[in-house]
Parts: C-alpha cells; structure tokens; sequence
C-alpha cells in the first residue's frame, strides 16, 4: 500500500479541563492560540477545537457550558492572523454548537456519535456546506463483537441519513472510532482492516485518531499519555499506508516528518534510485 496523496494532518485542541491527555493546557484563550499557531507552525492542516471531552467515563457538558467554553476562542481567533492560514474544525455532537463554529468560519464538522446525540447537526453542516466526519462509537466494548462489520453497518446506516440531510457526499468522511467503545484488540484489527473498510464503505475519505489513547500505553506499557508518542507515531503510519486519508494527532511535527519520509522513501522505488 502507498500513502493517500496528500495524507491530511489534523491537530487536537481541546479547549476542554477534563480531556484524558492534555485536559486544562488550553482552558485560557490566549493559550488556545498560542498552541494553534504552534499546530500551524508544525504542518497542520487542521485544527479541531473541541470544548467537551468524550474521553470514555467523561461527564457530559451542557449546552450552555460547552458555548462559554467555545465562545472566547471564536472570538479571539476571528482577530488573529492565524484564522486564514488553516481549516478549522469543531469537535462536537450537538447542533448549536456547530452551527456557532461555522457561523464563525469553520469548515469542518467532526461529530464522533454520528448524529445519533442530535440528529440535526446533519442539517447544520448541510446549511453551511461543511465538510461533516461521520465517527463510530459504541457506549462499551463487546469482545464477542464483529467490530469490522459493526462499523460497516453504522457507518453505511450514517451515510444515507446524512446524504438525506443534504450533506454532499464529497464532504462526507468516515472516522471507524478507535478507542470508542472497543477492546484493545479491535483496535488493533481495525488498524489491520483500514483499506478494507473504505474499499467496503464506498471510499468515502477515511480519519483516523490514535493519539496517545490507552491501548498503545497497554500494549507498551506506557502509562502517562504523553509517553505514547511513539507507538502513536507507529500507528498513524500504518494507518496513512493502508489508506487512511486524515490523521487525528496531538503532535502534528512529528507526524509530519514521518509521513514526509515515508514519501521520498515510496518516491525513490517509483523512480527506481534512491537520490
């Protein structure tokens, strides 16, 4: 397998207190843009903002919580120079709060529920002609489960309900939902089946996020998040060579220069010579 051309880097920036890894390093805005320049700066080519964690055990946040988190960052962001010089993307399951974020010039949607929180985010990101990330996710891990055909089918059962909303198909992508509501191993099988699922999905663009998440802290036993960077790295990797289109990551130069080799390296055997 090659790498997707261009393999699209996404950057997390949770503005959140609670989130598993990097909870309360961007709760102030001024921090918050200062850590998007610094996603800009490394290669980013999206920057998902996020103002409730849906981490596993989170509590969920109100509606009005999740606007005062968002609101001052919108505000801010619209100011700065940085606004122009990437896509931005809200990481949230409920309406208004996307509808908040493309009023504000974001164009990306990533709902890891898929519209089964709130159906009516679909029609928000219709409305705003948003690019719309349909994500997998199961309340809890089943270990008798057929994860693959499991995603198949909601996967398949979310594509027709946004296409039906009025989402373009072209701004359809999928997200299999690692670490949402699955073992250990189905994470690791998911990784194994990513061509197959876009190939059986219809090759709508697939995102995959592994960023530091606990099944590679339990297979290399690596308990601070923030020492899995490596094994993340690993992951995303085989993940961009087995067709994975957008990789979700807290540390974007890193990736970067990851899959930047991986390119001279797949350009040398094409020309048959290493320069």
């Amino acid at each position: 397998m090659t790498l997707s051309d261009p393999v699209k880097k996404m950057a997390i920036l949770n503005l959140t207190p609670d989130s598993f890894s990097d909870g309360g390093e961007n709760t102030e805005t001024e921090q918050a843009l200062q850590s998007a320049a610094r996603h800009i700066a490394d290669g980013a080519d999206i920057i998902d903002a996020g103002a409730e964690s849906t981490r596993p055990g989170a509590l969920p946040v109100s509606e009005d919580e999740e606007i005062a988190r968002l609101t001052p960052f919108l505000e801010a962001l619209a100011a700065s120079p940085i606004r122009e010089k990437v896509a931005f993307s809200i990481d949230t399951y409920k309406a208004p709060i996307a509808e908040a974020a493309l009023k504000a010039g974001f164009t990306y949607v990533n709902d890891v529920f898929g519209g089964l929180r709130d159906s009516d985010i679909m029609r928000v990101a219709a409305e705003y002609d948003a690019f719309y990330m349909i994500g997998h996710s199961r309340d809890k891990a089943e270990e008798t489960l057929d994860i693959i055909e499991d995603i198949k089918t909601h996967l398949t059962a979310r594509i027709d309900a946004a296409l039906q909303a009025g989402v373009k198909a072209r701004h359809i992508i999928l997200d299999p939902g690692i670490g949402f509501g699955k073992t250990f191993r189905q994470n690791l099988l998911i990784l194994n089946r990513i061509a197959d699922l876009k190939s059986a999905l219809g090759g709508f663009p697939l995102a995959v996020g592994v960023s530091r998440k606990s099944f590679i802290g339990h297979y290399l036993n690596r308990s601070e998040p923030k020492d899995r960077l490596f094994g993340g790295l690993a992951a995303e990797l085989f993940a961009a060579q087995n067709g994975a289109d957008i990789i979700r990551a807290h540390e974007i130069k890193p990736l970067r220069d990851a899959l930047l080799m991986c390119r001279h390296i797949q350009e040398a055997a094409t020309l048959g010579e290493a320069n």
